[in-house]
């Protein structure tokens, strides 16, 4: 059988500490690269009173875009965040179901680690490309 870390590690990072003070998870974040070799891009802003992320693109390795049918979905939503860090939900393409999330900025880093509902978890670092 297949490990859940197989199916997400296109959305997932690796936690690697707590997030600084006066950190903040707003801005547009870089994924790694997934099972097809694609980046996608993700811009996490305000929604109400919690944070939301979007995909606003997807390219493949050459930079090129890759024609994913999730750009422009919301895949992060529910954030309860505070300084740096926060908790929610993100909808995993791959899996085509939405997991437990939880997202630590740490400057220009953020690690994003999702757990499925039999706490196998994984983890992925983004990188920050624009802030707000």
């Amino acid at each position: 059988m297949t490990r859940f870390v197989l199916f997400i590690a296109g959305l997932m990072i690796s936690v690697a500490g707590a997030a600084s003070a006066g950190e903040t998870l707003l801005g547009v974040w870089q994924t790694e690269r997934d099972a097809k070799d694609q980046t996608g891009y993700v811009r996490i802003y305000p929604c109400g009173n919690r944070l939301c992320g979007t995909l606003i693109a997807s390219v493949d390795k050459n930079g090129k875009p890759s024609g994913s049918p999730n750009v422009g979905r919301r895949i992060i939503w529910n954030v309860r965040s505070a300084e740096g860090w926060g908790k929610g939900n993100m909808y995993v393409p791959v899996m085509r179901n939405q997991y437990p999330t939880i997202l630590i900025a740490t400057g220009n880093r953020m690690e994003v680690k999702v757990c499925n509902t039999v706490g196998d978890c994984d983890t992925q670092t983004w990188l920050r490309t624009l802030t707000n």
